[in-house]
């Protein structure tokens, strides 16, 4: 049997503070084949910024690192969400 596809995930279980937004942003940039990123657990008071090789600036607290990318973003099961803050960050997204 040969499999011709593969999956890069990027896993974090400590805290927020590991990076794991900024490593899946620049795996995005490099590597603009990548569908869709996953956030799975946490919640909104991490946060971390993306600093895009245009010049452009997003801080993220529950919105998945592809979205400034222009790729689908899935929040999951176990993901804390505040639904009036997850409503700001998009309205934030539309005025850039």
């Amino acid at each position: 049997m040969i499999i011709n596809e593969y999956a890069d995930v990027v896993i974090g279980l400590q805290y927020g503070d590991e990076g794991k937004g900024k490593v899946t942003a620049s795996l995005i940039e490099e590597m603009p084949t990548y569908q869709l990123t996953a956030r799975y657990n946490g919640g909104p008071n991490a946060g971390h910024s993306i600093h895009k090789k245009n010049g452009a600036h997003y801080a993220l607290h529950q919105i998945p690192s592809s979205v400034p990318y222009q790729n689908l973003g899935w929040i999951g099961p176990g993901t804390v969400l505040d639904v009036e803050k997850l409503e700001k960050e998009i309205e934030e997204f539309k005025t850039v």
